[in-house]
């Protein structure tokens, strides 16, 4: 719902709910004769203009110049930034360059604060959407030469301050459409709107080089290869330049592999993972490159510590899962004692890494570790995190494992059918008919058994 307000270029916030200032200070606001006169404006706008450009200039000409001088006021205004928004779309390209003027002030740092704002962001973008008229086909190349260089100057802001226009809910949008004007691929009509991963794929040539004109900002490095292995998935692979650019990038990556692990660049190193679930023919040297880091701390830190469970440690494991060859992880996961399994199993963070490796573990080697679990069940459906890993172990298990686990459980009736988590777990696998009908459980597992083969089967 969010999303489809915000294509249609609505505020979505709660009615009558006053909107604060973002630096805790009261708002300024226009006075009721400014807010009476925008409101006219609107009304305006509203009814059109007939074919006659002369009348639609006059009209932009004499509101423009109200705003002159109170741009950042009335963009700020909640009633004001609604007209000042959709007249920038009439305006000229040099009108709208003397707006951004005035709204970023001598240096451009008033950017950031009207972009960051619930009312003047939809104004920045509006603005900055009028850069389509640099295509170079208009005659008016001195104005739009104008535009370009306040465009420009936007640019140097969000530079920096881009983690700051990344985590506010109005300046990312801002940033999205700023990125999409330099990438070419802003669409004209609003329904249409594009995601960056989007406009990176389909114009990487042009908007990869803005990306990553400062290789060693993470922020850019994390862009980069979060857009690139999505793209992969999408299978528009033969013979693509992209293509070629993105090795170009992951190899340079590769050679600072141990300098990006030192500063705590974990999120690069998963995402670099993760786009190796689609190019195979790197899995191998990643691998390798981690067993040799893992090595090495695994010397300097020799002393046994009990198990400790990351964000990105469990995305990292998860990620490993998919690649071809996961031998190193299961090996790994069968040296682990109960304990870890427990503290694994019942961890926010851990319980996915585990749901990941044995749901894509093949049956022979999801009953190994089954087995390793069978004391655990118990503790497992107790938990909020567990019953989840046990669901969906549920779910991939045959119906001979199924009958392992049903097996374990039933003794623990009572307890589970009072726990908050585990009562679903027991009406979930049927465990009451287990009991007492078991010809029937068992008819009913293998017939659920035969359908989940038969969709895989047509999946595939």
């Amino acid at each position: 719902m969010v999303e489809e307000m915000e294509v249609k270029g609505q505020r979505y916030f709660k009615v009558g709910q006053k909107r604060p200032a973002q630096d805790g200070t009261k708002r300024r606001r226009l006075d009721a004769t400014s807010v009476s006169y925008f409101r006219r404006v609107g009304d305006r706008l509203n009814e059109g203009f007939t074919e006659e450009e002369e009348e639609k200039a006059l009209f932009v000409e004499n509101v423009l110049s109200e705003v002159k001088g109170q741009a950042a006021l009335v963009s700020t205004d909640m009633t004001g930034s609604v007209a000042l928004e959709r007249l920038l779309s009439l305006a000229s390209p040099a009108q709208v360059a003397g707006v951004l003027a005035e709204l970023g002030g001598e240096t451009g740092s008033e950017f950031r604060g009207v972009s960051c704002d619930q009312c003047g962001g939809h104004v920045m973008e509006s603005a900055l959407r009028q850069a389509h008229r640099w295509n170079g086909e208009t005659e008016d190349e001195e104005h739009c030469g104008t535009l370009e260089a306040q465009v420009k100057r936007v640019c140097g802001v969000v530079r920096e301050s881009l983690p700051e226009f990344l985590k506010d809910p109005y300046g990312s949008h801002v940033l999205r459409t700023l990125v999409q004007v330099l990438s070419g691929s802003l669409s004209r009509d609003a329904a249409a709107a594009q995601t960056v991963a989007s406009v990176i794929s389909q114009n990487p040539q042009k908007i990869i080089p803005i990306i990553i004109i400062k290789p060693s900002d993470i922020l850019f490095i994390n862009f980069f290869i979060c857009c690139f292995y999505k793209l992969k998935n999408t299978k528009n692979l033969d013979n693509n330049k992209s293509i070629i650019l993105f090795q170009k990038i992951f190899d340079e990556l590769m050679e600072g592999f141990e300098a990006i692990l030192a500063a705590g660049h974990m999120g690069v190193v998963v995402l670099m993972v993760e786009s190796c679930v689609y190019w195979e023919e790197k899995q191998n040297a990643l691998l390798q490159r981690l067993l040799q880091v893992h090595t090495s701390c695994s010397e300097v830190c020799s002393m046994q510590r009990r198990l400790s469970v990351s964000y990105h440690g469990s995305r990292l494991v998860q990620a490993l899962a998919g690649f071809k060859d996961r031998s190193v992880l299961m090996n790994s996961l069968h040296g682990l004692g109960s304990a870890d399994l427990l503290t694994l199993g019942t961890d926010r963070f851990g319980s996915h890494a585990l749901q990941k490796l044995l749901t894509a573990a093949s049956d022979k080697g999801r009953g190994k570790i089954l087995r390793k679990l069978e004391e655990l069940y118990v503790q497992l459906a107790c938990s909020s995190c567990g019953s989840r890993l046990l669901e969906a172990v549920w779910n991939s298990a045959t119906v001979s494992q199924r009958q392992s686990i049903a097996e374990k459980l039933v003794p623990s009736g009572s307890q589970l059918r009072s726990d908050q988590f585990a009562r679903h777990i027991w009406a979930k696998f049927g465990l009451t008919n287990f009991m007492k009908r078991r010809a029937d459980w068992q008819e009913v597992q293998t017939g659920e058994s035969k359908k989940r083969k038969m969709f895989s089967d047509i999946l595939q």
